[in-house]
């Protein structure tokens, strides 16, 4: 008879960095269940809980892949909601426990510091943890480890590189020397487009996007006569995306980041800041709060 004592607790954000083959979802239970057989004899999962902000793109396709092949429930947690995921996956874990109190094993796929403070109350109560994540642990608290394989991160181009691709996007276009608010929205959207033709920034725009200041200097290529006296850079390009498939994110905790990204994608930590429709007058408010 098959029993049912054996919870997984998910963080999708730690396996975006883990290689698309060693987060395929069947495979990766496939391990775990090996895995907390031979520990503690464990059998069937009773709990199956995910965790993402479900505003990043790149965790939510995890999250989603997570609950459409292995019904794993979905937490959204907001990055800016200041919750931290292993907070909640700490609450998920422990009433998991109450709720089933012949829970013999839990499974954590994260960052050591998401597991390690699971471990004295779990252990208290004659429970294993099966630390499952891309990073070697640094102690031997947890049961037993499951080593997850590192994708290959792609390094951004140098700066340099950047410029000459922004220049040669830019080239083709007429240089606009109007600085009423239409005509600023329109040269920005214009070179947008035009960068989004250019291969090298729409890769990086679909992966770690393009900063706010990269994008300043294309924009001096066409419309040399702008400042920020004119319309914030901000708002210029919010305004500048409406209709189109870039977007613009700010980092949570890092405000002083903002990107333009291609196809909605986000980096880890990036909130999409909505687009200004046309014909609203300025100033306009920040709609990411600011951390505690």
């Amino acid at each position: 008879m098959l029993r049912f004592d054996l919870g997984v607790f998910a963080d999708a954000h730690h396996l975006l960095a883990v290689d698309p083959r060693g987060r395929d979802v069947r495979g990766l239970l496939g391990r775990i269940q090996v895995a907390a057989e031979r520990l503690c004899m464990a059998g069937g999962m009773s709990h199956r809980v995910v965790v993402a902000d479900c505003a990043d793109s790149g965790a939510r396709a995890i999250a989603e892949a997570f609950a459409a092949d292995a019904a794993f429930r979905i937490r959204h947690v907001p990055f800016i909601g200041g919750i931290e995921r292993a907070q909640v996956l700490a609450a998920e874990v422990f009433e998991a426990v109450a709720v089933r109190p012949d829970l013999r094993a839990v499974v954590v796929i994260g960052d050591e510091e998401v597991y390690q403070p699971l471990v004295d109350q779990l252990h208290r109560g004659g429970r294993a943890l099966i630390a499952c994540t891309a990073r070697p642990p640094r102690s031997g608290a947890a049961d037993g480890v499951i080593i997850l394989p590192l994708g290959i991160a792609e390094t951004p181009p140098p700066m340099q590189e950047i410029n000459e691709s922004l220049r040669r996007a830019c080239q083709s276009l007429t240089p606009s020397t109007a600085t009423d608010e239409e005509s600023l929205v329109t040269a920005a959207r214009a070179m947008l487009e035009a960068l989004a033709g250019e291969a090298s920034l729409s890769r990086l725009a679909n992966t770690s996007g393009l900063t706010i200041h990269q994008v300043r200097a294309g924009l001096t290529m066409v419309a040399p006569a702008y400042t920020k006296e004119q319309l914030k850079l901000l708002d210029l390009f919010r305004r500048a995306v409406a209709g189109t498939s870039w977007s613009v994110a700010r980092h949570g905790a890092k405000r002083e980041d903002i990107r333009l990204m291609l196809n909605g994608r986000l980096p880890p930590g990036f909130v999409t800041l909505p687009a200004l429709p046309e014909g609203i007058p300025g100033p306009f408010p920040d709609p990411t709060p600011k951390p505690a």
